[in-house]
């Protein structure tokens, strides 16, 4: 199997392990403040969304970005490739509600399962659903 050397590789099997979990509408690069959320979904049938942060190495960063994207999100993870999990500190992300997947080139591998965030602000949300309208 290849390894993933870039982040952009991994935008292909998020966006389409979304789908399949019902995510339909997304959008990549969403603007939120001065941050760009690497790929947010939103599900019409389950009217909750889910903010994706894609990362190789710096998982400390990743938190950081995550944390910031609860107020805009239900659920938010981050996603490294399957190399990298050993790595990364998993128990900071779940102390703080964060999803974690590892992602090979053909498949993707949900590690932690995120909690609904505490921190959503709905007029943000609001916001960020209505612009995925224009995100494919």
């Amino acid at each position: 199997m290849r390894e993933i050397k870039k982040e952009k590789e991994l935008l292909k099997p998020i966006a389409n392990y979304l789908k399949d979990k019902g995510y339909a509408r997304q959008m990549v690069e969403a603007c939120f403040f001065d941050y760009a959320i690497d790929l947010y979904g939103y599900s019409e049938k389950k009217r909750r969304c889910v903010a994706i942060e894609l990362k190789l190495y710096d998982w400390k960063k990743a938190l950081k970005q995550a944390l910031v994207y609860q107020l805009c999100a239900d659920y938010v993870y981050v996603a490294f490739p399957e190399s990298s999990l050993t790595r990364v500190q998993i128990s900071a992300f779940s102390e703080f509600g964060i999803g974690f997947i590892a992602v090979s080139p053909d498949r993707c591998r949900q590690v932690l399962k995120a909690k609904k965030s505490i921190e959503l602000m709905s007029h943000y949300k609001s916001e960020m659903i209505r612009m995925t309208k224009w995100g494919d």
